[in-house]
């Protein structure tokens, strides 16, 4: 079916083998709603991570290791193109960044070097 809502599509990757379409509202209110409840199609772009986590090296290794889905302009440039992730995936990717630091003994910015 036809829709004018905005889409977008996380292909399958090794690590990440399902294939998520959704829309972008859907997204973006899936744990902020009570009704909804799903937080694992949680989306933010990269600011809203960065937001969310801070920065720094480990961050922006995790955004590498994180599928991103990206909205393009709409033609009347009434919204600009934006890159969206999927919360869960990129939180697992950080703590797996995190976990091992732990387990050598070093900071999570050298594991991402």
């Amino acid at each position: 079916p036809e829709t004018n809502r905005v889409m977008c599509r996380f292909l399958p990757t090794e690590s990440d083998a399902d294939d998520v379409t959704l829309h972008v509202f859907c997204g973006k209110t899936a744990c902020i709603l009570p009704n909804v409840n799903l937080p694992q199609y949680e989306i933010l772009t990269k600011a809203g991570l960065k937001n969310k986590h801070g920065i720094g090296p480990e961050i922006n290794y995790a955004l590498m290791r994180s599928r991103c889905a990206v909205v393009p302009a709409a033609p009347d440039g009434s919204r600009p193109e934006k890159g969206f992730y999927l919360v869960c995936e990129f939180e697992r990717h950080l703590n797996a960044i995190k976990t091992q630091a732990a387990e050598l003994g070093t900071d999570a910015a050298t594991i991402a070097a």
